[in-house]
């Protein structure tokens, strides 16, 4: 069982929500509550005010409010479970990521997948069958890759998540 430094337990729910953070590299205020936070709202804005303090989250640096990336001792427990904590974006890069971010976690919910994997991941462990080489011959992989299969009946287009992009890589 994971502790926090002062020994008590963590709540499944603050470790989900470290491991997110370190695979996606930010969270926003909205993301916590959604997914992340217990009970009502003024008790999830507490929770992450404690996370705060804790110094397992902190506010990203070069924005406005609302958006969270590993703090110190964040950083410090996702390496000590074996996450390797992927570099914070810019404000640009956002909204992408934390669709992205997001879609997997409806997935997960919906139990359409069981394991996603990032960029980083992908590069670290060499899975080859993800790789795309682009015309300068640089190596790249897609955004998010997921393990398991989606099915959907035919002539679906969507599985209450919102549209669905299929692709087969040959």
């Amino acid at each position: 069982m994971i502790s926090y430094t002062n020994g008590k337990p963590m709540p499944p729910n603050v470790l989900a929500s470290i491991k997110y953070v370190a695979k996606v590299g930010i969270i926003s205020t909205q993301q916590w509550q959604q997914n992340f936070g217990r009970g009502n709202l003024r008790w999830k804005q507490k929770q992450l005010q404690s996370l705060t303090k804790k110094e397992l989250l902190k506010r990203h640096s070069s924005t406005w409010n609302g958006f969270w990336v590993l703090g110190s001792k964040g950083k410090e427990l996702a390496q000590r479970i074996e996450y390797d904590p992927v570099t914070p974006v810019l404000p640009t890069y956002f909204e992408h990521d934390m669709f992205l971010g997001e879609s997997m976690i409806k997935f997960e919910k919906a139990r359409l997948t069981e394991f996603w994997a990032t960029e980083k991941e992908l590069k670290q462990e060499s899975y080859d069958e993800f790789e795309v080489r682009t015309r300068d011959t640089k190596i790249k992989f897609t955004d998010i890759n997921s393990a398991s299969t989606l099915v959907i009946p035919q002539g679906r287009t969507s599985c209450g998540l919102g549209p669905i992009l299929l692709l087969e890589v040959t």
